[in-house]
């Protein structure tokens, strides 16, 4: 049986949660990136400063967190600047979770809380409102991604702002027409490390030349 997109998704970042990296590292560096760098939050989102939350946290979402860049940056981004915050991070993937976690036990914040489940019942497993709500490289992957984006945009504030980031078709040519001959080369319905196998073993024999 060919299972759905979503369960695909899901098996795929369990078992291989991505990006790599290690927890100890933390020690030596901090992986910083857009979309969502405090500064650039502040600049492009909310005219050089954040919003007035009324004495309460700057509350964010990290919607699919994976192995935490984003939750872990800008939580340290926070702690630093001393701005009481409350950062959320929600993944499917309980391996992508465990590695975040151990990320921030490494750097030892406190203002990161997990969440385990889909974006696509945020409401129900972390809702809202935000100020901010960082959503990068996920909504793609949705069998719909329009009710993807629908959820976050109910649990957030009228006044906040999102980071997101999804897949181009340009900016991916080669890596679509390489994925269209593996749905052929290793079918979905097979186990997954078959279809690794066979993926690895396509790469190895395409031309340094290929797109």
């Amino acid at each position: 049986m060919v299972k759905n997109r979503d369960s695909l998704v899901s098996a795929q970042y369990e078992g291989y949660p991505y990006p790599a990296r290690k927890p100890a590292d933390e020690k030596k560096r901090l992986i910083e990136g857009s979309p969502s760098d405090l500064a650039e939050i502040r600049h492009y989102l909310f005219a050089g400063a954040l919003p007035d939350t009324g004495g309460e946290p700057f509350r964010v979402l990290i919607a699919g967190g994976g192995t935490g860049d984003a939750a872990i940056m800008l939580a340290q981004h926070c702690a630093s600047a001393d701005l009481p915050a409350e950062i959320t991070y929600l993944d499917l993937s309980r391996a992508s979770r465990e590695i975040t976690e151990a990320r921030a036990k490494v750097r030892g914040l406190t203002n990161l809380r997990f969440v385990t489940g889909s974006m696509l019942e945020v409401q129900q497993l972390a809702p809202g409102p935000y100020d901010y709500i960082d959503c990068c490289g996920v909504l793609h992957h949705l069998e719909e991604p329009r009710e993807g984006l629908a959820a976050l945009v109910r649990v957030l504030k009228p006044s906040g702002g999102m980071g997101l980031m999804v897949y181009g078709t340009l900016g991916r040519r080669g890596v679509y027409e390489t994925q269209e001959l593996l749905r052929v080369l290793a079918p979905a319905d097979l186990p997954s490390a078959e279809r690794i196998g066979r993926t690895k073993r396509l790469l190895e024999k395409l031309p340094k030349t290929n797109w």
